[in-house]
C-alpha cells in the first residue's frame, strides 16, 4: 500500500513563533499539536549582544563634573558563574583629575532577572571588574576610576536587553506556562519555564 506523506507545514508553521524584541519562541511550544507543554526557550548569545547594544552609546553625567560616554559593547558567556562579561570603550571629559578629555575601558560582571511586570529580561547585579584610563598616571587614574566606577555600574543597572511583545506572552500563556528562572549557557540564555498557577 503506497504511504501517504505528510503534507509540509505551513511557513508559519515552520517558523519560530512569537516575536518578542527580537527574541523568537519556538513554534513547538505554541502549536496546538503538542501534548506536553514547553519547559524551556534559548536567546542567543547574539541576540542578547543585539538587545545590549541598542541602548549604546549610553551617556551619563556625575555631579555636573564629569560627562561619560560608553558605547561598543563586547559580550562574554560565563556559564560557570551564571553571568555576562561585559566591555565597554569610555570617553569623558569634566573638572576631575587628569586631562579634560580622556578615554579608557572598562569590564563589568552582571547576572539577568526577568521582571515578569515589563514582560523583559534585564541586567542585575552588574559588578565593576576593572576601569583603566588611558594616558594617566597610576595614582591619578585610580582616584578617577573610583569616582567613575558607581556612574558606570549603576547607568546599567535594570538595563532591559530583550523584551517580549503582548502577543508573544499571551501565546506562551495559552500553553498554561511562564517565563520562570534564567540560565546563561556556553550558547546563550535559556529561559526555563513553569506552570502557570491555577
Amino acid at each position: 500500500m503506497r504511504r501517504m506523506s505528510r503534507p509540509p507545514a505551513s511557513p508559519a508553521r515552520r517558523r519560530l513563533l512569537g516575536q518578542a524584541g527580537g527574541v523568537l519562541l519556538p513554534w513547538s511550544m505554541l502549536g496546538a499539536g503538542c501534548i506536553s507543554p514547553p519547559r524551556e526557550f534559548e536567546i542567543s548569545q547574539a541576540q542578547l549582544l543585539q538587545g545590549l547594544g541598542a541602548h549604546f552609546p549610553l551617556r551619563r553625567r556625575l555631579a555636573g563634573l564629569v560627562e561619560l560616554e560608553a558605547d561598543h559593547p563586547r559580550l562574554r558567556l560565563l556559564p560557570e558563574r551564571n553571568r555576562l562579561a561585559l566591555a565597554l570603550d569610555l570617553r569623558g571629559t569634566g573638572a576631575l583629575p587628569g586631562p579634560s578629555g580622556w578615554t579608557g575601558v572598562t569590564g563589568l560582571s552582571t547576572g539577568l532577572r526577568f521582571d515578569r511586570d515589563q514582560a523583559s529580561v534585564r541586567l542585575d547585579d552588574v559588578a565593576l571588574e576593572r576601569l583603566e584610563i588611558d594616558g594617566l598616571s597610576s595614582a591619578t587614574g585610580d582616584r578617577l576610576a573610583r569616582l567613575l566606577g558607581p556612574l558606570v555600574s549603576g547607568g546599567l543597572q535594570d538595563l532591559v536587553v530583550r523584551r517580549f511583545s503582548e502577543q508573544a506572552m499571551a501565546r506562551v500563556h495559552r500553553r498554561g506556562v511562564r517565563p520562570a528562572g534564567l540560565r546563561i549557557t556556553a550558547t546563550g540564555l535559556v529561559v526555563d519555564l513553569e506552570p502557570l498557577p491555577s
